[in-house]
């Protein structure tokens, strides 16, 4: 060993030792660890929502429910960039109803969903979400329910009768003074009692079936409610010996009183407060409680808003020792002008603003969202500003259903509610899970190949092929491990199927593997129940009465087309994607052949039957000026407007039951179909045109294109005399999506009353460009006109 090495090692040991021992002396704060892990979470998770707003409350089958959509960070601003957002349509069952997507441009865009006519009346839920949201499961969904009803209302189906208790906090602590939260029918006393001497407490849940009480549990004491009328009883929670009551205290100003009871193990020692909202950590202190006497953490004034908040008290080893949900205070500081006449007639136009106000009275740039309804059809129902409550449906719902909260009883509402959008276990220890699902504004079929025999995936080399059959648009992507990707590059329309095959080598191996596409819907665990009231629905009934007058003036006053003139085959469109074949063969101008190959071989030119054995196929030739070329392998088969490469079921069709059968063989167009194409194509139209076969379609998938947006929703009286004598009855009047106000704050609107008389509700909504929702109503009457134009 050399001198040198030896006369440093002291000073290295040395220096080791002065370094532990500052480490020792200085631990590293929890806090901080908390907010750096906090933030490197937000930074690659980011926390997104979707805000939707539609142009009615209620709907019947067969409606248009028209949606503005916004998908936003939690601290409400636009995103950039194109994303995909979902739209699910889910029973009471659970099950996926309908299905669409659509497209949001840096945040923003708007679309509809017709509703199937044969959905039946009941409570459904429309849930919107992207795939990056996926990753966190429905917390970060967003969530509404919505009544599609036929002639009579709707009600939740009845449900036996339960009492849920929460604790402020979520414990309940022997010696410790909290609030009660109550969940159960409306309007309902309780009594609440240790089964001793002591005088009960009595509590009266309200209309919404919401109540809250203080009480101080006492040592080894178990407490009971009771709901005499019905003779049921119920056990509250157990009083815990140890840990933090939360008692939340609203007014002028807003703070949270944490306290720990006599002999707590946490005496002495610090715990952690953190206030989360927006995404963003709004408090974090560290905090030693004093043994009967609470600790008051309060929210600066300047930093309340009247969006979620979350307080989350952590222990010294990162567990959670408390949560509550809560709102400091309900701020109204956007002001909503508009200026619209008090009262028109019938089909006259309607013309005024909307501008956007600060509390001091100073425009603001905003999006605005514009309906315009029948207050008559609508009763009952209460329009609320989703931005800013979102994130909790139930209560959002409930704002809804029973009208605007209060401040306090929204905050005895909120003790019920968890908000899960925030995965403190993971972010506490420093952990970053896998994401499965990115960002993405492209849409991707997904799936997996595997051998029919072995169950092993094919070769890499692998390709699959893909066609849309009604957008007639054609991709590749080679297998990995068996798995596939493919992305879409183009946007396409409406649902749609797609077909896919199998090359190898430029071999067709469709026989020899199986494509699994998993079934791209959301798998939901809660269900629920309506039925159908006595009550008459308003909107129901007129819904109904306007579909009769609709039908009756399209019999009558509608043009009779021919339809002759206007059929096309079912091939047609992929047919034209050719500019039309190179051979036709009509079947009916020829003496009926028992089998396909005889067919084949007799009348339809460039087409070959083989068989070598058990083995059948086809060869599409194509003859140059001095020579033929055979194509390699079967050629794509097009029957009844369905692709496939199963040469054995075309073959086995029956040529009685056929009308044309056509032939692609020029290389040239053939090209057009890359790979999908290069053996050439065989058409066939069968006389039902609506051939269908299992294994004939095993290779078809179902998928969901994109929906185009209608920009409004308004009516104009331009036309002929007999168009303006058609009824023109309208629940939604007027509908606007995503209308900016000017740097004024302005917004000009114009549209047309219709037929329909009475008083109509001009609903505002939005948010400002800063963040900061809004939503004001105004009435306007509709009154007779005797002297339409």
């Amino acid at each position: 060993m050399k001198i040198k090495e030896i006369l440093f090692r002291p000073k290295a040991w040395c220096f080791a030792v002065l370094v532990l021992f500052l480490w020792a002396g200085s631990p590293i704060d929890f806090l901080q660890e908390l907010q750096r892990n906090y933030d490197q979470y937000q930074e690659k998770f980011p926390s997104v929502k979707i805000n939707l707003l539609f142009n009615q409350p209620v709907y019947a089958p067969g409606d248009t429910a028209f949606l503005a959509a916004w998908y936003m960070s939690e601290e409400l601003t636009t995103l950039k960039g194109d994303q995909l957002i979902n739209l699910d349509l889910l029973a009471g069952n659970g099950s996926t109803a309908q299905r669409m997507r659509f497209k949001v441009k840096n945040g923003k865009g708007f679309n509809q969903l017709v509703l199937r006519k044969d959905l039946a009346p009941g409570i459904y839920r429309f849930v919107a979400y992207t795939d990056w949201m996926r990753n966190f499961g429905e917390a970060w969904f967003y969530q509404k329910s919505i009544q599609i009803i036929s002639k009579k209302e709707l009600i939740p189906g009845k449900t036996a009768a339960e009492i849920k208790f929460f604790p402020e906090g979520g414990h309940l602590v022997e010696g410790l003074t909290s609030r009660v939260a109550i969940l159960g029918p409306p309007s309902v006393e309780l009594t609440i009692h240790d089964g001793s001497v002591t005088e009960p407490i009595k509590v009266l849940l309200d209309s919404t079936g919401v109540g809250s009480f203080i009480m101080t549990p006492r040592a080894g004491q178990s407490y009971k409610t009771e709901w005499p009328t019905a003779g049921k009883t119920w056990s509250l929670p157990t009083p815990e010996k140890d840990g933090v009551a939360v008692q939340l205290v609203s007014g002028e100003r807003c703070e949270l009183l944490l306290s720990l009871p006599p002999g707590s193990s946490w005496s002495k020692k610090e715990i952690y407060a953190v206030v989360t909202t927006r995404g963003k950590i709004l408090i974090k202190q560290r905090i030693t409680v004093p043994e009967g006497q609470p600790y008051p953490l309060q929210i600066p004034p300047h930093a309340a808003s009247s969006g979620l908040h979350q307080l989350t008290v952590f222990g010294g080893d990162g567990n959670i020792l408390a949560q509550r949900v809560f709102v400091p205070s309900i701020k109204k500081d956007i002001q909503v002008k508009m200026q619209f006449p008090a009262e028109v007639k019938q089909r006259e136009n309607i013309s005024g603003s909307v501008e956007i106000m600060d509390a001091m009275g100073n425009t603001i740039e905003s999006d605005v969202n514009i309906a315009v309804i029948q207050r008559k059809l609508f009763k009952g129902s209460t329009p609320i500003n989703y931005f800013n409550l979102s994130d909790l449906p139930a209560v959002s719902e409930r704002a809804e259903r029973f009208g605007a909260l209060h401040e306090t009883s929204l905050n005895d509402f909120l003790i019920s509610q968890k908000w899960q959008r925030t995965n403190w276990d993971v972010i506490v220890k420093g952990e970053m899970p896998a994401v499965n699902y990115p960002f993405q504004s492209q849409l991707k079929l997904k799936g997996q190949v595997i051998s029919l025999t072995k169950g092993t995936p094919p070769p890499d080399s692998t390709v699959i092929i893909s066609y849309l059959q009604k957008n007639s648009a054609g991709f590749e992507a080679y297998t990995h491990n068996g798995q596939f990707e493919i992305p879409f590059l183009f946007d396409f329309w409406g649902n749609d199927k797609v077909f896919c095959t199998l090359q190898y080598r430029s071999k067709n191996i469709d026989n020899n593997y199986s494509i699994i596409i998993p079934k791209d819907t959301l798998t939901w665990t809660s269900t629920w129940t309506s039925i159908e009231d006595v009550m008459p629905s308003s909107y129901g009934e007129y819904a109904l009465s306007k579909e009769l007058v609709s039908k009756s003036y399209s019999f009558f006053g509608g043009n009779q087309q021919n339809g002759a003139a206007n059929d096309k085959g079912p091939n047609n469109t992929i047919e034209e994607e050719f500019s039309g074949v190179d051979y036709s063969v009509n079947v009916a101008d020829y003496v009926v052949f028992p089998k396909m190959e005889d067919l084949l071989r007799e009348i339809v030119p460039f087409a070959q039957f083989r068989r070598r054995g058990s083995e059948e196929s086809v060869r599409i030739s194509f003859r140059y000026e001095t020579s033929t070329r055979t194509y390699k392998d079967d050629p794509l088969y097009v029957i009844d407007g369905t692709m496939s490469k199963n040469t054995s079921l075309f073959v086995n069709l029956k040529p009685e039951n056929l009308v044309t059968i056509k032939v692609i063989n020029n290389p040239n167009k053939l090209a057009q179909l890359s790979r999908l194409g290069e053996n050439g194509v065989i058409f066939v139209e069968t006389k039902k045109r609506d051939f269908f076969n299992p294994l004939f379609n095993h290779n078809l998938f179902p998928v969901v294109g994109l929906s185009r947006p209608v920009p409004s929703y308004n009516a104009t009286y331009s036309g002929t005399t007999n168009t303006r004598r058609i009824p023109d009855l309208r629940s939604t009047l007027y509908w606007k999506p995503m209308l900016e106000t000017d740097k004024t704050g302005l917004a000009p609107v114009s549209f047309y009353a219709s037929d329909d008389v009475g008083t109509m509700k001009i609903l505002v909504q939005g948010i400002t460009k800063d963040g900061r929702p809004f939503l004001a109503e105004r009435d306007v009457t509709v009154t007779f006109n005797a002297t339409p134009k």
